[in-house]
């Protein structure tokens, strides 16, 4: 993804709060990808969370609040 895309940013990475083998990610371009550690490439999931960034909702979003 990152070698792909090199404007693409890290922003935040937490592990899945009820699972072992899935990673949160959060990128500078506003989305949240769901990983499967065993299938680093693709991710489960992406949601777009919008235009703005705002670490505040990024942080309660990731169980940081």
């Amino acid at each position: 993804m990152f070698l792909t895309n090199r404007n693409l940013k890290l922003h935040c990475l937490r592990w899945h709060p009820i699972s072992q083998r899935h990673l949160i990610i959060l990128t500078n371009d506003n989305r949240l990808r769901l990983f499967d550690i065993f299938n680093e490439f693709e991710p489960i999931k992406t949601v777009n969370l919008g235009k703005e960034y705002n670490s505040d909702l990024y942080s309660g979003a990731l169980g940081e609040n």
